[in-house]
């Protein structure tokens, strides 16, 4: 049932009308605007006002205007009730932020169907401007996810292509500041760990407190601060907007989203590093394996000469018959040529060496 604040100066109309809409309304009577203000600043659950114009003290146009002033009477319908109906007192109605206007003496009818009809139109403007606000809330929202996503996207695409950490946390910070977060960052790497600002590294507390909190969940929250965790960084979040759940939800998703880009390149390039470390040593070794087998090479060719030298010259010393010799010459070629064949699978490999560290050369790049 809708509550009515009647306020008129005669007794006899304010008793007619209650009488009239009792069945379908809650009805106060106030004979004075002081009177109506009263009963307005202890009640805020009025609907309607049907204010008589001519009131003792404040006039029903003042007695509107000071009480559309309040929030709570955003949607209430003011009614003004007066004996004169000319087109200045409607106009001066309507100025002060009346809804409609009937001229004494109040007809049943009238007055009935009035009220039912500034009922309706007030709770549809009532429904149309509180969906219009969540049409807004929806759209500023949706704006803010739009926004995040893309400061994501781009730091993933950059720190897709960094080369350091030091690049990528260049990118990181950057993109966090573009948040509005102010943020420390700790990287653990096996080499070493470190915990850093924007600017500097960090306090050793906060190095600490990182340092005991990041194994115990992926998003820790404690008072305005929370810390999110990957196995090679965390970000500790010191400015989260507690006062503002959409966006605190929002934040919570686009932080979530960057330490695992960041995680995922920081493992990259320490994968990276270890491909170089093993090429290098590759490298290394293919070298002194090629000088070993070209020394060797050249140690087996000069023992086979000298080999075949010196039996020669102990065949011409010996006296051996002519077949006895070519026997000999045919057994020590045959040797030979297999010392020589071993040679060249020596050289084989180091090749097959030498295309393997290509490849690993090729996957690193």
């Amino acid at each position: 049932m809708k509550t009515i604040l009647l306020v008129d100066d005669d007794p006899e109309i304010r008793e007619t009308i209650a009488e009239l809409l009792n069945d379908e309304y809650r009805v106060i009577g106030k004979a004075s605007g002081d009177e109506a203000l009263s009963e307005a600043n202890t009640n805020q659950g009025i609907d309607i006002f049907l204010l008589d114009v001519n009131l003792p003290g404040i006039s029903g146009y003042e007695l509107c205007r000071m009480l559309k002033e309040k929030p709570a009477f955003e949607y209430s319908a003011f009614i003004f009730l007066s004996g004169m109906g000319g087109d200045d007192d409607i106009v001066e109605g309507f100025e002060v932020g009346g809804d409609d206007y009937i001229v004494k003496p109040v007809r049943s009818r009238e007055l009935i169907a009035k009220l039912q009809s500034i009922c309706t139109l007030k709770e549809r403007t009532r429904r149309a401007q509180d969906d219009a606000q969540m049409a807004q809330k929806v759209a500023f929202n949706a704006m803010s996810d739009s926004s995040q996503l893309g400061r994501v996207i781009e730091f993933l695409t950059e720190v897709s292509v960094a080369e350091s950490t030091d690049a990528l946390m260049h990118s990181l910070f950057r993109t966090l500041d573009s948040l509005g977060l102010n943020c420390e960052i700790q990287v653990r790497m096996p080499a070493e760990t470190f915990t850093c600002t924007p600017y500097d590294i960090s306090s050793p507390l906060v190095a600490k407190l990182i340092d005991q909190a990041w194994q115990h969940g992926r998003i820790i929250d404690f008072h305005q601060r929370t810390l999110y965790n990957a196995p090679h960084i965390s970000i500790l979040v010191k400015n989260m907007p507690l006062d503002n759940p959409d966006e605190y939800g929002r934040l919570k998703d686009t932080l979530a989203s960057l330490v695992v880009g960041a995680d995922t390149r920081l493992k990259s390039l320490m994968n990276e590093s270890i491909i170089r470390r093993s090429s290098d040593k590759i490298e290394a070794l293919m070298g002194e394996i090629k000088d070993n087998v070209s020394q060797q090479s050249q140690k087996a060719h000069q023992l086979m000469n000298d080999l075949f030298n010196d039996m020669r010259e102990t065949m011409i010393v010996t006296a051996l018959s002519e077949e006895q010799e070519d026997y000999i010459l045919s057994m020590l070629d045959t040797h030979i040529k297999a010392l020589v064949q071993l040679v060249m699978d020596g050289e084989a490999v180091n090749s097959q060496l030498r295309e393997l560290f290509e490849l690993i050369q090729q996957s690193e790049n």
